[in-house]
């Protein structure tokens, strides 16, 4: 059992460091039997207690590798567990994990249609738009299932291109997110985002632990719909794609409308199980009061390049838009007292919650010398101007400040780039920032309600970043003196 050897573990260095369990336990600050929770596994090793007892043991790096990979498999969730590495390409993966991968222009399905054909993916692209500039053209897509890893990086390819090309295209895609299966969840995460940040493409989802719902009928199909008028007729076409496990995928293009109403009963029947809408919002200003009320009474973990602007002061943000130009002031509608205090209150109050008990950041070390460097955000505000070394130096005392206090926020600084910015509110949802991306499509950033999720990026921050990417708190703490330093002497 994982628990068991990590208990041996412990126990073993403690006899070779000839550490008593009493000793042990006031050294880490913890009561004998809260250790002994810890060491068999019953509460998971938080990195702060990882922190004292790597240090009362006075463990080596190979013996902290070691000690990090036996907290990681006590996690009595083996999804949750593999989840982790999920999201590991996801952050740190690179551009190419989320490109369309060159062999989609090779993917080819047998077509029937009078007679059976081979055609490529661009060639069906082709038929569903052409007729596009034709008058009152539309194209819906509706999408079930297919994110088996054998064919998601087709349909990313082929949904993109639809979207890419036309207002007119929207999509629905039925997907299962089960309650209890963080690794399913955070794979199908995966399989969607490059198409998230589309405004026309929507997600419904079931949360039992079969594919929706169910219905095996249509599973991996696409229904595609297209209508146009022409010459005072109103045309419509049908295609049907499927994508089968180790055979050529197939599709057909039909007119009779009957049998397309027999495809879209089966459908809606699908549907039906899909009782959720993953996309609560995609346009965080109008979500901005329930969202400032999450950052008030939920927990909040943030994965970003660098520092937020509810980690800067109120009087940091007043200064900066005092300074700003008019013309930005007006864009921003900024250009009144009334709404600049407005906003400096919500500013405020974000502030004051920032970095309350339970919130976890994780930035990038180059992000912050980034900031150090220029005062831009990586998220910075259109038209608002850099802050200065000598508001830089405030905002990087705070986070320094509130590391040390010990009042239960946490900092995680990590060597690797990070791809995407990416939020959780605890039991409630994730926010995703797509602008300045590779994977931005017509909206900047969306808001998914899913616990599922949330936890699963929380449980990442927590206990993966910190034991396999982050700095130690000390190292940490050195960072942020030095970029200080640099700044007290631009001053």
């Amino acid at each position: 059992m994982s628990d068991n050897k990590l208990h041996v573990f412990i126990s073993k260095l403690s006899k070779q460091k000839k550490i008593k369990t009493t000793v042990l336990a006031e050294l880490c600050g913890l009561s004998r039997t809260t250790l002994y929770r810890y060491s068999k596994g019953l509460i998971q090793i938080t990195p702060k207690v990882e922190s004292a007892l790597a240090e009362a043991l006075c463990m080596t790096s190979k013996e902290r590798d070691e000690f990090r990979r036996l907290i990681s498999v006590t996690v009595q969730d083996g999804s949750l567990i593999s989840s982790r590495y999920v999201l590991d390409r996801l952050f740190f993966g690179g551009p190419t994990d989320f490109s369309s991968p060159a062999r989609d222009s090779a993917f080819t399905f047998a077509f029937h249609q009078n007679d059976s054909y081979l055609r490529s993916t661009q060639e069906l692209i082709d038929m569903f738009l052409k007729h596009s500039d034709k008058e009152a053209f539309r194209c819906e897509v509706k999408v079930i299932n297919c994110i088996d890893e054998k064919f998601q990086s087709n349909l990313q390819s082929m949904l993109k291109k639809l979207l890419s090309a036309s207002d007119a295209v929207s999509v629905e895609h039925l997907l299962a997110f089960p309650q209890k299966d963080h690794l399913k969840c955070t794979e199908t995460l995966l399989a969607i985002i490059p198409l998230l940040g589309f405004l026309n493409y929507n997600v419904l989802y079931s949360e039992t632990n079969s594919d929706s719902g169910g219905v095996k009928f249509l599973n991996d199909t696409v229904i595609v719909e297209t209508f146009h008028s022409e010459t005072k007729q109103n045309i419509r076409q049908f295609f049907v794609l499927s994508y089968l496990s180790g055979a050529l995928p197939q599709s057909t293009a039909f007119s009779d409308e009957y049998l397309y109403r027999f495809f879209m009963e089966n459908y809606n029947n699908c549907r039906a199980a899909c009782k959720y809408a993953l996309i609560g919002a995609k346009s965080i200003s109008g979500l901005s009061e329930y969202l400032l009320g999450l950052e008030v009474t939920a927990e909040q973990c943030l994965i970003k390049p660098d520092i937020c602007y509810n980690k800067i002061p109120v009087e940091i943000c007043r200064a900066m838009i005092e300074s700003a130009p008019l013309a930005a002031k007006q864009t921003l509608a900024l250009n009144n007292p009334e709404s600049i205090n407005n906003f400096l209150s919500a500013i405020d109050i974000r502030f004051q919650h920032a970095y309350k008990k339970g919130n976890i950041d994780v930035f990038s070390k180059s992000g912050l010398i980034a900031f150090t460097k220029t005062g831009v955000l990586s998220d910075h505000i259109e038209g608002l101007p850099p802050f200065d070394a000598a508001s830089r130096k405030i905002i990087l005392q705070t986070l320094r400040n509130n590391i040390i206090d010990g009042a239960g926020y946490r900092l995680n600084i990590i060597e690797k780039e990070i791809n995407l910015v990416i939020g959780a509110f605890k039991d409630v949802g994730l926010i995703i920032e797509f602008a300045d991306t590779i994977l931005k499509g017509n909206c900047e950033n969306i808001f998914i309600q899913n616990k599922m999720l949330a936890d699963v990026f929380f449980d990442y921050a927590a206990n993966h970043v910190p034991a396999y990417h982050a700095m130690e708190t000390r190292e940490a703490i050195s960072f942020l003196d030095g970029l200080i330093d640099s700044l007290t002497k631009m001053t």
